[in-house]
């Protein structure tokens, strides 16, 4: 297998893995996305860019839910919807959950991208528009 042949299949692989991620993803958030934990912090979900520490936040929000919940049991009052700056738990963690999603999307995106970057140096302008003739061609017989 020649260098114009292995360049074509790496080429066609990241082709498919650009095609399969997409052009984007649009997510819309339930909650404000602006959410005090704490009295002095406020954490605003939409910028944060690390899955560990919304994973962080994820957990304190399951906590807090969880305490919520044995508090109700242990005093025997009923249960209302535990909320927390005006959305239940479960509305911050979709939101928290659309997130990631992004955070993975743009992760894949930028690997995808510095592929194609790396690839573009590996062939002369010459072998490039060879390749580009035989895709052309491909195209043209389907």
């Amino acid at each position: 297998m020649g260098k114009k042949s292995i360049i074509a299949d790496l080429r066609k692989k990241i082709e498919e893995k650009e095609k399969a991620l997409g052009t984007g993803i649009t997510v819309g958030y339930n909650a404000a996305c602006s959410l005090l934990l704490d009295k002095y912090t406020p954490i605003d979900i939409s910028t944060i860019k690390s899955k560990t520490r919304l994973a962080v936040i994820a957990g304190k929000l399951l906590r807090l839910k969880e305490d919520y919940e044995a508090g109700i049991k242990a005093l025997e009052l009923k249960p209302v919807s535990y909320k927390i700056n005006g959305f239940t738990v479960d509305q911050w963690l979709e939101d928290i959950k659309a997130r990631v999603k992004i955070l993975s999307f743009v992760e894949e995106k930028a690997k995808i991208d510095a592929w194609k970057a790396k690839l573009d140096t590996l062939l002369t302008e010459e072998e490039w528009r060879e390749l580009e003739i035989d895709k052309l061609r491909k195209e043209l017989e389907d």
